[in-house]
């Protein structure tokens, strides 16, 4: 879940207090209900995003060694076949 879309939530959730109190008993229970699962959404995003950070960082480290390594082996191509041309 993107972190714009987190925040853009936060900001309707912001407003939607503001002027919850003006509303009928139907739309402050809806409210009451969707608070509750936006707990819930947050309470298990937690752990997944420190999770899926670490996995992140992983992947691009790992990504970053193999570039590494096929430019070296690519340079190693590129000088040999230099040295059979001259």
């Amino acid at each position: 879940m993107s972190d714009d879309l987190m925040q853009d939530i936060a900001r309707m959730r912001d407003e939607i207090k503001l002027h919850i109190h003006l509303g009928k008993a139907e739309t402050r229970d809806l409210f009451a209900e969707l608070e509750r699962k936006w707990e819930t959404l947050q309470h298990r995003l937690k752990p997944v995003k420190e999770a899926t950070r670490e996995a992140a960082a992983d992947v691009g480290q790992a990504l970053g060694t193999l570039l590494e390594e096929l430019y070296a082996g690519y340079k190693k191509v590129e000088q040999a076949l230099k040295s059979m041309r001259s």
